[in-house]
């Protein structure tokens, strides 16, 4: 998995890791929750019918991250 700052490419964090499990039971609540927490909605809004969620647990091997430390130029608007 890799996260990347959108304001600064240089910075980001990775992680390599083993699937320990993969279930489908409390995956649209998990969403809802998500939904609730980055979106400030009660429910996941773009759920189809019949569409199929996945929550995998991951154990981390691997991190590795940079904090972008580097002159930038100013972003072009």
């Amino acid at each position: 998995m890799l996260v990347v700052d959108p304001a600064n490419p240089h910075r980001y964090v990775a992680m390599n890791g083993v699937v320990e499990s993969v279930s489908e039971a409390g995956s649209m609540p998990h969403m809802d929750r998500l939904s609730q927490r980055y979106l400030r909605v009660g429910e996941y809004p773009w759920a189809a019918p019949g569409e199929r969620r996945l929550i995998f647990r991951i154990r981390p091997t691997r991190v590795l991250s940079d904090a972008g430390d580097v002159e930038l130029p100013a972003p072009q608007l």
